[in-house]
């Protein structure tokens, strides 16, 4: 997904198309849409709490994740949880614009790694 315009993009995208599970539109409506009652996201493929738990299933996913994550004025807590497999590949193929999303968000007072090991190059090299 590196070089997709995301901006060209956003007024146009349905979060339908994004991904196809419900609780990941749900998620992906309530940052694009500035939910005041949404201010923490968990990023991690084993979803323990339905209303805070994004577990993308792609590479398009999560960079929509980060362009959505940088528009965001109601985010206060992100937190990475325990990634496996499909998170660590949606994650190599989508660091840089997930990164450069989280990198515009003015809102984000706390982004903490949860049963990860970031000296291990697990998510980040």
């Amino acid at each position: 997904m590196e070089g997709y315009d995301y901006e060209a993009a956003a007024s146009t995208v349905k979060i339908d198309d994004i991904t196809s599970d419900f609780t990941n539109q749900g998620i992906i409506r309530k940052i694009k849409e500035n939910d005041p009652d949404f201010d923490k996201l968990w990023v991690t493929n084993n979803r323990r709490d339905y209303a805070h738990d994004y577990c993308p299933q792609s590479a398009r996913e999560m960079g929509w994740a980060g362009y959505f994550i940088g528009q965001n004025t109601t985010l206060r807590q992100l937190t990475f949880y325990q990634p496996t497999a499909t998170l660590r590949q949606c994650f190599s193929s989508t660091i840089e614009p997930f990164c450069k999303g989280v990198n515009s968000n003015g809102s984000v007072q706390k982004i903490s790694f949860s049963h990860m090991d970031l000296s291990g190059g697990e998510i980040f090299q």
